[in-house]
């Protein structure tokens, strides 16, 4: 079971219900829709995907499918642009 965690190299600031992420290391910004957001402050190596899932379903008016299917592309594309890793 994974456990997302945000690179040490990452840092990013909220503007109202969004994220803006830096990446010192490549350079480059990153705006985050709530969604993301949300997801993206649970990404700190303790949680595991299924927790996250399960705290997505908790927190939007969302199935648990839908929820699986929104985490897991929104964890790949977090780790295509190398902004978490799974340890």
């Amino acid at each position: 079971m994974t456990q997302p965690k945000r690179r040490d190299e990452i840092t990013w600031v909220k503007v109202g219900n969004e994220q803006i992420v830096h990446d010192l290391a490549h350079q480059q910004l990153h705006q985050l829709n709530p969604t993301a957001s949300f997801i993206f402050e649970l990404c700190d190596g303790t949680m595991s995907t299924d927790r996250i899932i399960a705290e997505v379903v908790a927190r939007f008016d969302v199935d648990e499918q839908t929820a699986s299917r929104d985490v897991s592309r929104t964890l790949e594309q977090f780790r295509t642009l190398s902004l978490i890793s799974a340890d």
